[in-house]
């Protein structure tokens, strides 16, 4: 029995690529089948379950990898013998089937198609990645004097899709302990990283094609999850395939290195409730192309039939999932993908107090920046007028007043009149100026007026058009402008100082 589940990101999650515990943390793109085993597996022996050893030591239920899905798709990793010219045409060349033809190899250099993981129908899927600056934190919970450590994950929002095998009783039994709310998996769970909810999907998600069902004496295999293998005389792990591990019964059938395409790892698993890093693994990668060859022919369908259990060591915690000659390593020239999409989705955001408060202040300070930002950007383009910080002073004055009115319509009336030409620079009625000459004032006042005449007209078209849908931005032009001018007041008092040194 196959149980196909969604499982939706609602923080970001990291589950680390490597067990350091010092240094940058780089995420894997997918979420292993162990997190999930383990999840369900932890409350299930603080339950005291009978069934529990059964279920996750002995491994009656299969957990799969979560892997990036898009519209009900899984997605499947790129086949590592899949390349294209590294200069020159997009083609794509599957260097893993067998070809003496002209035309279906690179011609130049070829490098591997980095193409991330693939939906069925060859769709370029990406899950992403974002990255979070952390401060490491001692045994007492305080934080370490001068140690950040940086880490990616895959972020909120992001559907996957994994699934589980077993018997229906016990797929149910495991569904309870998995759903229900959400779980938490991966590093910084503290953080508030790592909630993940799971749902059961109606409908199974599509497998890759097969290839043609005729014997052949030509097998390839596509690793769609991590494979341990154990070598049968030693008992010891082995990165070499054989072909009795991969459920070929012919005789004189072997490991084709030529046509192969292996990336290997090891890894070492941490464990919760030892609190320690469990035995080292030593696995073939995801995407890998294993391919074998004999004398006599195989039947593809006999092979899958043997192999619906899995290849290799730990297949109940998401190892050990291959495909079995696929379509997709059956053709000398793929498909090649072309567009890209993107898993992450915006998630319903939480309605507590606690966030809307928090959305409230997002959006304050979000709007100060961005006056801040509009009332430097118009101070430097209004510098070119030389208008000096007594005339922006007065600016400044009546910009207070209209907040306090309320009225950005009366501001634009105060600033018309004072802008135009004739209006002098010093009021002779002012008593807390000194008096001067009728000859200076006149001088003074004459090139005023022309200083306002010429940046009037460029500081009324800030306001906006007399509607009532601009209401919300004539209410905002007060403290915009009184914004404008102390900033024009501040850079042209610097101006003079550094004109009088």
């Amino acid at each position: 029995m196959r149980y196909d589940l969604k499982v939706t990101l609602e923080t970001p999650v990291c589950v680390s690529a490597s067990g350091r515990s010092v240094g940058g943390f780089e995420s894997l793109s997918y979420i292993p089948g162990r997190v999930f085993w383990g999840v369900a597996g932890t409350r299930a022996y603080g339950e005291a379950h009978a069934d529990a050893f059964r279920l996750f030591q002995r491994g009656d239920v299969r957990f799969f990898d979560a892997v990036p899905s898009h519209l009900g798709q899984r997605t499947f990793p790129t086949p590592q013998s899949w390349h294209r010219e590294k200069y020159g045409a997009q083609r794509v060349y599957d260097l893993c089937v067998p070809s003496a033809e002209p035309g279906e190899r690179p011609e130049s250099q070829p490098k591997v198609l980095e193409a991330n993981a693939l939906t069925p129908d060859g769709l370029i899927v990406k899950a992403g990645s974002e990255r979070a600056l952390k401060t490491s934190i001692d045994p007492t919970g305080r934080a370490r004097d001068g140690l950040l450590f940086s880490m990616s994950a895959i972020p909120a929002g992001t559907v996957l899709h994994t699934r589980l095998e077993g018997a229906e009783a016990d797929l149910q039994l495991v569904m309870r302990w998995l759903t229900g709310g959400s779980i938490h998996v991966g590093r910084s769970r503290s953080a508030e990283f790592g909630h993940v909810r799971v749902e059961r999907l109606a409908e199974p998600a599509p497998d890759l094609a097969p290839g043609a069902a005729a014997a052949t004496k030509r097998l390839a295999f596509l690793c769609l999850s991590r494979v341990a293998l154990r070598d049968p005389a030693t008992g010891q792990p082995t990165l070499l395939p054989t072909a009795d591990a991969f459920g070929i019964a012919q005789p004189n059938w072997v490991f084709n290195e030529r046509l192969s395409f292996v990336r290997t790892t090891r890894y070492a698993p941490f464990s919760g409730k030892l609190q320690r890093p469990d035995l080292e693994r030593h696995v073939l990668e995801r995407g890998s192309v294993v391919v074998f060859t004999g004398d006599a022919p195989e039947s593809p369908e006999a092979v899958r039939a043997r192999l619906a259990g899995g290849v290799g060591l730990y297949r109940n915690q998401g190892l050990g999932d291959v495909s079995v000659a696929p379509e997709w390593l059956t053709a000398r020239i793929p498909k090649a993908p072309t567009e890209v999409v993107r898993t992450a989705t915006r998630t319903t955001p939480p309605s507590d107090a606690l966030f809307a408060w928090a959305s409230a202040e997002r959006d304050v300070r979000a709007a100060a920046r961005t006056a801040v930002e509009w009332a430097e950007e118009k101070a430097r383009s209004l510098a070119r007028h030389q208008l000096p910080p007594a005339q922006w002073g007065r600016v400044r004055t009546l910009a207070r007043e209209a907040r306090i009115r309320g009225d950005g319509q009366w501001l634009k009336r105060q600033l018309d009149e004072l802008m135009r030409a004739d209006t002098p620079l010093d009021r002779p009625d002012d008593p807390a100026k000194k008096r001067v000459d009728d000859r200076t004032r006149q001088q003074k006042s004459t090139v005023g007026s022309r200083l306002w005449a010429s940046a009037r007209p460029e500081l009324l078209s800030l306001f906006p058009e007399a509607s009532p849908e601009k209401a919300a931005e004539w209410t905002a032009m007060p403290e915009r402008i009184e914004m404008l001018a102390s900033r024009a007041m501040r850079s042209g008092t610097e101006s003079q100082r550094e004109g009088g040194r």
